[in-house]
């Protein structure tokens, strides 16, 4: 079997051994046809282990191991404030309604933005801007069929939302909601 590594780890357990994780990205071979739509992940525990966290030196040490299939990492996702507004997109809204409250939902009052969808079409730059791409980010995280990988649950997007509104610093918080709306919409 050939593959492309795609995640390595080490980890230190002890004064003589190591553990060793990767993934690996199935390419080719004779048994790839065993693990169609998965990857390899490998654990090995390698005791007697001379390894220094330096990959380039040779080293020793007996290894004992797992080895399987696991699943592929999958691509982030996310859809923009200008997918979840329209309207006929209302149905891929989950645990949320265009007309709940915007400061019941993320614990904080922003003037002239009353409920998601009001955040959703506020226009402009700073806390609107801010509230609009938190909105998208938390139905991003809400909805299964979408792999938010940035922001994976909604907690982590209220919260990030609180520490960017108390702050009064908008701008990193908001670019880096905006930059995970954009990776692309499963969505219809």
């Amino acid at each position: 079997m050939t593959g492309e590594i795609l995640e390595f780890g080490w980890l230190d357990v002890g004064l003589t051994s190591d553990i060793y994780d990767f993934r690996f990205e199935i390419t080719g071979g004779a048994l790839a046809d065993l693990y169609v739509n998965d990857d390899i992940g490998v654990r090995v525990l390698s005791e007697n282990s001379t390894f220094a966290g330096d990959c380039s030196v040779d080293t020793t040490g007996f290894a004992k191991g797992t080895i399987g299939a696991i699943p592929p990492i999958l691509p982030a996702e996310g859809c923009t404030p200008g997918y979840w507004k329209q309207m006929h997109h209302y149905d891929s809204w989950v645990n949320y309604s265009p007309t709940d409250s915007f400061a019941s939902v993320f614990g904080r009052t922003v003037d002239g933005v009353t409920d998601l969808l009001s955040a959703l079409k506020a226009k402009g730059g700073g806390l609107n801007a801010l509230s609009r791409h938190a909105t998208a980010a938390l139905l991003n995280a809400a909805n299964a069929d979408v792999n938010s990988t940035a922001f994976p649950t909604e907690a982590s997007v209220i919260a990030a939302f609180q520490a960017a509104f108390d702050s009064g610093d908008y701008e990193l918080t908001k670019d880096a909601f905006e930059e995970a709306n954009e990776e692309g919409c499963p969505l219809n």
